[in-house]
């Protein structure tokens, strides 16, 4: 039998250790990429309002303070409006809801599942009680990350074309107009996603927010603001925003919680066979199954973070991919 000897060069081991090296850098530096990405994709989902008063002439500094200005005074004006009475039915809704739990627990059958819940929620206010610190660092902490996604937003819109250039000029010449493409096609797609989430959310929540205000259901904001929040975890939020609602329904009545539950049904099919297919079909386009384990994977390594941002790393792994298997074959 003729021996067959496996050589490994030594180019070889390094390109490995090397691999392994920048693998191990990376997840030291995620919470810096993850900042970094979604900057990315704010600057993608405001770029077509730069670029359409850069093309009326207008200075691109200018244009990106502007549009960002004018975001920020969108998303003030509308907190400024809703803030307030959203905080005040929280309160309430917080304060009713150890009623709501004694409610519950008189259902025959269902008195041991509300104790545990019940155990598991003071549970973990004892366990947050004493870490005000912590708390407070956290919070200081989530600012910052929102301070420095703002910054890097600003940076990337208003030289936006030097990074894409910078990047491509990694590749060798031959490859750049590809490359160029690649990542042209991968931008839109990002952009389209964020523009449609937002728009996704906000009709969501309005039609959640009318639709209880006709069936006559308390906390009708609050409740809407958390359906409007939700819609952001594909598949998954819509189902879970049905449930504090249906909680508070059927402790008021149980006419009024098989009335919440079906308008959430109803618009939820509106969702799925109406507004998603305009709204995300071109931005997103994955089965339900891939959409779903991107999610639990995203859930699994990163927390609500990483589920939030699942959609937009799968769109960007999935062209880099296909990409790469065109270019094999």
């Amino acid at each position: 039998m003729e021996d067959k000897n496996l050589v490994i060069s030594f180019k070889t081991i390094l390109l490995f250790l090397l691999t392994v090296f920048f693998i191990w850098i990376f997840w030291l530096i995620r919470d810096v990429l993850l900042f970094l990405f979604v900057s990315l994709i704010l600057a993608l989902a405001l770029e077509p309002f730069v670029n359409f008063l850069v093309r009326k002439k207008f200075h691109r500094g200018f244009s990106v303070v502007f549009v960002v200005l004018t975001m920020l005074f969108i998303v003030v004006g509308l907190a400024s409006v809703s803030l307030v009475p959203f905080i005040h039915q929280t309160q309430i809704l917080i304060a009713n809801f150890p009623n709501y739990m004694r409610y519950l627990s008189e259902i025959p059958g269902a008195g041991e599942y509300v104790s545990k819940f019940n155990d598991g929620i003071f549970s973990q206010l004892n366990q947050s009680g004493g870490s005000v610190i912590n708390f407070t660092l956290g919070a200081f902490s989530g600012v910052l990350s929102l301070v420095l996604i703002f910054v890097f937003t600003i940076y990337m819109l208003i030289d936006s074309k030097n990074l894409r250039l910078m990047f491509v000029d990694f590749f060798e010449d031959g490859r750049r107009d590809e490359i160029q493409r690649l990542v042209t096609k991968i931008e839109t797609r990002l952009g389209s996603w964020l523009r449609g989430q937002i728009f996704l959310m906000f009709i969501i929540g309005l039609l959640i927010y009318i639709g209880l205000l006709i069936i006559g259901m308390d906390y009708a904001l609050a409740l809407a603001v958390i359906a409007g929040l939700l819609e952001i975890v594909p598949i998954i939020g819509p189902i879970i925003s049905v449930v504090p609602a249906a909680l508070i329904a059927f402790f008021i009545s149980p006419v009024l919680g098989v009335g919440v539950i079906v308008l959430y049904i109803v618009i939820q099919q509106l969702e799925n066979n109406l507004i998603v297919p305009k709204v995300m079909q071109r931005a997103i386009g994955f089965n339900p199954l891939i959409t779903i384990v991107a999610l639990m994977v995203g859930g699994q390594l990163l927390g609500i973070v990483g589920a939030i941002l699942a959609i937009p790393i799968l769109i960007t792994v999935y062209e880099v991919f296909k990409y790469v298997i065109k270019d094999k074959t």
